[in-house]
C-alpha cells in the first residue's frame, strides 16, 4: 500500500533540511539522552487530557536509563503501569538516532505487537519535522526509515525474525506466550542476539504463574545468575494508587488476581500443596549438579546412599515437544516432620512415553528401589502403568500411599532442599 505522506505527520524520504544551530544542538542532546528526548519531544494520548508531552513517572525514568545503558533488561511490571508506552518510546528513540538497525517486536499475540507499533507511529507523527527521519515503509507490521533502520513485529514463534540480524528484540508480555512457543523462540533467537556485543534484548511482562521461561529469566536476574538487569514495578509505584484503590481492586479481582496483576507475585496456576512463598524460597537454593546426561535432560546432585530411602515424583507428558515430562528424585530424611532433599531431576519434552517409563524404572532401581509417585493425568499415565513392570509400579504406588500419607498432614513443616 502506498504511503500517504503528510508534511505535518509522515515525512518523505531523503528531504534536505536546512537545520538551525539550535536544532542541531537539540538533535545532539536527544541522541545522547533518551530521557531528554522523551520529556521534550515525545507526545502521548491520555484519557483525561488528550495529546500531551510525555512526562514519565520516576520509575519510568529509571527504566529509560536502564534501557539506554544495558544490553539485557527484564521488567516485571504491574498491569496499567505504562510498560507499552515506555518500550515504544525507547524503540522510537533508538530507531531515529541509529542508522541501519533492525528492531524486532514480539508479543504473546501479533495484535498486541501491532499496538506497540501503532504507539511508535503516533509518537513519530507528533515529532517536529526537522527531527523525523523520512519514511520509506509504513505498514501495519513494519516501519522503515530513510536512515536504513526498520521496526518489524511478529507473534512469538520459532520462525519470528528468522534470517534477520536483529539489533534489538523487544519481548512484550513474555510470560503469556505458550511455553513451547517461548522456548522455541528463545532457542532460535537468543544465539543471534548474543553473538553481537551491541545487540540488546528487552523483556517486559506481567507475571503469569511460575516455572515458565519468563519466571526462570526473572529469578536468574535477581539472583545474578544471568546477564539481565531486573526492574520490578508494582501498583505502589504508580502515582494515584493508594490503599483505598488497592482495596477496590481486591474486591473486583479477588486477592489471587490482584497479587498477580498488580502486586507482581508469581503464583501457581492452581492452589499448590506447597505455599507459593515457600516455592519462591526454594528456587533460590541453587548449586551445580555433579553431572548431566548426554542429552542434557538429567541432573544429579547426589548418588544413592546405602540404606537411604528415596521417593520419585513423576509428571508424564506425551513427548511431542509440548508439555514437559519431569521427574524429581528425593531422599527421605525423616517422616515426622517430613524432611526430604532433592538428589536428581529430569526434564524433557521430546522423550516418548516408552523411553520415559524405562528411565523411571532404572532410576527407581538405582536409588535403592525408590518409591514412585506418578501423577494420574490421563493417557500418559495409562501408557506408563501398562509398559514394563506393571505390577511393580502399581505395588509401589500403593506402598507410597501408605508410607507417606503424613505428607499432607505435615505440609506446614515440610522442608525440601531443591537445587533446580
Amino acid at each position: 500500500m502506498a504511503i500517504r505522506y503528510d508534511d505535518d505527520y509522515i515525512k518523505r524520504p531523503n528531504i534536505e533540511i536546512q537545520y538551525t544551530e539550535e536544532q542541531i544542538m537539540e538533535l545532539i542532546k536527544c541522541r545522547d539522552d533518551v530521557l531528554y528526548f522523551t520529556k521534550n519531544y515525545v507526545k502521548i494520548v491520555t484519557l483525561d487530557h488528550g495529546e500531551v508531552l510525555f512526562d514519565p513517572y520516576e520509575y519510568q525514568m529509571d527504566t529509560l536509563d536502564l534501557l539506554q545503558n544495558n544490553r539485557f533488561f527484564i521488567g516485571l511490571w504491574a498491569r496499567q503501569s505504562g510498560k507499552t508506552t515506555i518500550v515504544s518510546d525507547f524503540a522510537l528513540w533508538y530507531a531515529i538516532f541509529n542508522s541501519n538497525k533492525n528492531i524486532g517486536i514480539v508479543s504473546n499475540k501479533e495484535s498486541s505487537a501491532k499496538r506497540i507499533l501503532d504507539n511508535i507511529k503516533k509518537m513519530y507523527e507528533g515529532l517536529p519535522i526537522w527531527m523525523k527521519p523520512g519514511v520509506t515503509e509504513y505498514a501495519k507490521t513494519s516501519i522503515k526509515f530513510d536512515n536504513g533502520t526498520q521496526l518489524i513485529i511478529s507473534a512469538t514463534t520459532q520462525d519470528a525474525f528468522r534470517g534477520w540480524p536483529m539489533n534489538i528484540v523487544i519481548c512484550d508480555e513474555f510470560a503469556f506466550v505458550p511455553s513451547n512457543n517461548a522456548e522455541e523462540f528463545w532457542a532460535s533467537n537468543y544465539p543471534t542476539i548474543s553473538s553481537s556485543t551491541k545487540s540488546r534484548i528487552i523483556i517486559i511482562s506481567t507475571p503469569n504463574g511460575m516455572f515458565n521461561i519468563f519466571h526462570r529469566l526473572w529469578e536468574g536476574s535477581v539472583s545474578n545468575n544471568n546477564s539481565f538487569v531486573p526492574q520490578k514495578v508494582t501498583w505502589e509505584h504508580v502515582p494515584g494508587r493508594d490503599k483505598e484503590w488497592a482495596k477496590e481492586q481486591v474486591k473486583n479481582l479477588g486477592i489471587h488476581g490482584f497479587n498477580q496483576e498488580f502486586a507482581c507475585k508469581f503464583l501457581g496456576s492452581t492452589n499448590t500443596v506447597i505455599n507459593p512463598e515457600t516455592l519462591r524460597t526454594l528456587l533460590n537454593m541453587d548449586r551445580e549438579p555433579r553431572f548431566f546426561d548426554l542429552k542434557d535432560r538429567m541432573r544429579v546432585w547426589e548418588k544413592p546412599i546405602d540404606g537411604a530411602k528415596y521417593v520419585i515424583g513423576v509428571d508424564p507428558a506425551k513427548g511431542t515437544g509440548e508439555h514437559f515430562s519431569t521427574i524429581q528424585v528425593l531422599r527421605i530424611n525423616s517422616v515426622k516432620p517430613v524432611d526430604m532433599t532433592q538428589v536428581a531431576c529430569f526434564e524433557d519434552n521430546m522423550t516418548d512415553i516408552y523411553e520415559f517409563s524405562q528411565i523411571i524404572n532404572r532410576l527407581s532401581y538405582y536409588y535403592n528401589n525408590a518409591y514412585i509417585l506418578c501423577e494420574n493425568n490421563g493417557e500418559e499415565q495409562v501408557l506408563l502403568v501398562n509398559y514394563g513392570g506393571i505390577l511393580r509400579m502399581r505395588t509401589l504406588l500403593i506402598r507410597v500411599q501408605k508410607k507417606l500419607i503424613l505428607v499432607s498432614d505435615q505440609i506446614k513443616t515440610l522442608n525440601l532442599k531443591l537445587y533446580c
